[in-house]
């Protein structure tokens, strides 16, 4: 599920079910942001990623129908840039068993943020300098 509204600031709206999403094309255009997982608990960390993805996926034709039906689903092929091809890219890396510290190899962007500092961190671009770091896990 991806909600294709979210702009990384708090924005939401419009979340999508996406069956067996696949990246097939990715810019060579990267940029750096935060992330954080619910998997990694409070560690975060700044990933460079492509800024445009495509992907091919399956979705519901309508809420409506027979979920086992093939006539209820469609191949859908669609362009996302920033924030929410970010998202993508985060959770099709799950897919595949992969964690955001995967592609984090700079000691300086793995990062350790508490519970109530995660408004502070998020805010006004602290994530670029913070001060508490957690170890990179050994290859």
């Amino acid at each position: 599920m991806v909600d294709v509204k979210a702009d990384g600031k708090g924005k939401i709206g419009d979340l999508r079910v996406y069956i067996n999403p696949q990246i097939t094309w990715a810019s060579k255009r990267e940029g750096e942001w935060y992330e954080g997982c619910y998997s990694t608990g409070r560690i975060c960390g700044i990933v460079s990623r492509p800024q445009t993805i495509k992907v091919k996926a399956f979705t519901l034709k309508s809420w409506g129908v027979n979920l086992i039906s093939p006539l209820g689903w469609q191949m859908i092929k669609e362009e996302w840039t920033g924030y929410v091809a970010r998202i993508f890219q985060h959770e099709i890396d799950h897919l595949n068993g992969k964690f955001f510290i995967d592609h984090i190899q700079n000691p300086d962007y793995l990062h350790w943020v508490e519970k109530n500092e995660f408004p502070l961190y998020r805010n006004k671009q602290a994530w670029k300098n913070w001060p508490k770091k957690y170890p990179l896990p050994l290859a």
